[in-house]
């Protein structure tokens, strides 16, 4: 072997040598490579989990949500529609009850002669009321309340809300007396109970609600206003009947009185008659006499 050959074997095993390192630093590098893209992988693999997991929950809770409202709208529909139809059995009700009194089959609840009678009982009413005022039977209410630790304070406050419950209450059922005829008498006195119900709920808060006894009585001054009112109306018109049976008898006795004075004329007159008659057929018989 030459030096040549020589020199070229060694240089061929530098080669050799080098390249075995450049694969063995490239194997390194790929191994390096692949290892942080493993890595990489599996924490975006890891991150997109807890994404995923994420959205699903956040899907849940919006399914959820959107149930809860759907659930709540459905309940509103139906609570609407109980609202509609028991609307439209109000109507039919109040519809028939006023076709009912449009016809007057009102059914009296007091059978008073005169409208006196039915005036006295206004009265005696209304007394009543104002007696259960007096006694405080009109309103119920706890009494044992303090205002600032001061029962004089809790005393003026419970008389105060008596009142405004009272004067809310006869403001309305003034109102519907005042105003009651024939084809409203049903529908003033619903006024006047929705009046109590409405009243006695914002009294709830003080355990203060208007009596029924209270509220009968004014029930009752509601008919017999009605009621006297009707009375009135027919005794008006009883009294223009009698005053034109009146008129009627007055002219037919001054038509009989004129046909009698008539008749006493006709009468006299004929009378006249008979006597002339009777005077000529004296005379003539009286002549014949002579005559023969």
């Amino acid at each position: 072997m030459s030096i040549m050959d020589m020199f070229r074997v060694n240089e061929i095993k530098a080669e050799l040598d080098r390249t075995t390192k450049e694969r063995d630093s490239l194997k390194t590098a790929l191994a390096d490579t692949d290892k942080m893209e493993h890595h990489q992988l599996k924490q975006a693999i890891e991150d997109l989990c807890v994404q995923k997991e994420k959205a699903l929950q956040e899907t849940q809770a919006a399914q959820a949500e959107f149930t809860k409202r759907w659930q709540g709208f459905d309940q509103e529909l139906k609570e609407l529609a109980k609202q509609v139809d028991l609307r439209k059995k109000e109507i039919i009700v109040l519809d028939e009850e006023i076709l009912l009194e449009s016809f007057a089959l009102y059914k009296p609840k007091f059978k008073f002669l005169t409208s006196e009678e039915y005036k006295t009982r206004l009265e005696a009413c209304r007394e009543k009321q104002k007696q259960l005022i007096r006694e405080g039977k009109a309103v119920n209410i706890n009494e044992n309340w303090t205002v600032n630790n001061s029962k004089s304070e809790g005393r003026k406050m419970v008389n105060d809300m008596k009142k405004l419950l009272l004067r809310s209450f006869n403001n309305e059922c003034d109102y519907c007396v005042d105003n009651v005829k024939f084809n409203n008498m049903e529908v003033n006195k619903k006024r006047i109970e929705k009046s109590f119900e409405e009243l006695n709920r914002l009294g709830r808060i003080m355990s203060a609600v208007i009596t029924d006894a209270y509220k009968n009585l004014q029930f009752e001054e509601l008919y017999l206003a009605f009621e006297y009112q009707q009375k009135k109306q027919e005794e008006r018109e009883a009294h223009k009947r009698a005053r034109e049976e009146l008129r009627e008898q007055q002219k037919l006795e001054q038509e009989i009185r004129q046909a009698r004075e008539r008749i006493a004329k006709e009468k006299r007159h004929y009378m006249r008659a008979i006597l002339e008659l009777e005077s000529r057929l004296n005379q003539t018989a009286h002549e014949v006499e002579r005559a023969f």
